[in-house]
């Protein structure tokens, strides 16, 4: 039941959730339980990253970088900084255009902040990659 109210509500099932449901106040808390979600999973693939869970060393490394995966990661978290430092607003209803479909239209400047350090470290282990790779070609 839990998943179920999560993809469909993007917030948790709480007893008083039904009086609100439709409001904008739970449109906010939606969307900032959204971003918590957001930048903790940008950490969970850091911290998969620096610390594969035993057993699931290869399977990590297939899927971030032999897949590209983690390119896609940056470069989707590259874009959502950018366009919400442009809209850096408090409203946090307001959507960036084009990101209507996204899960996370905009970042509030207190999340921002913490996935910046998470990026910076996700490109960093990307650049390790990649240099491994061109000493492996060498």
């Amino acid at each position: 039941m839990y998943l179920y109210s999560y993809v469909c509500f993007r917030w948790f099932c709480e007893p008083a959730f039904e009086k609100l449901r439709g409001t904008e106040e739970a449109c906010v808390n939606s969307r900032l339980y959204s971003e918590k979600a957001y930048v903790l999973s940008r950490g969970f693939i850091r911290r998969a990253l620096e610390f594969p869970p035993e057993g699931l060393e290869k399977e990590i490394k297939y899927h971030y970088y032999e897949q590209g995966k983690l390119d896609k990661v940056i470069q989707d978290t590259e874009e959502l900084i950018k366009e919400s430092e442009k809209r850096s607003s408090t409203v946090v209803v307001d959507l960036v255009p084009g990101w209507e479909d996204k899960a996370i239209p905009k970042l509030t400047p207190g999340a921002v902040l913490p996935l910046r350090r998470t990026l910076a470290k996700l490109q960093g282990l990307q650049g390790l990659w990649e240099a491994r790779d061109v000493d492996m070609k060498e």
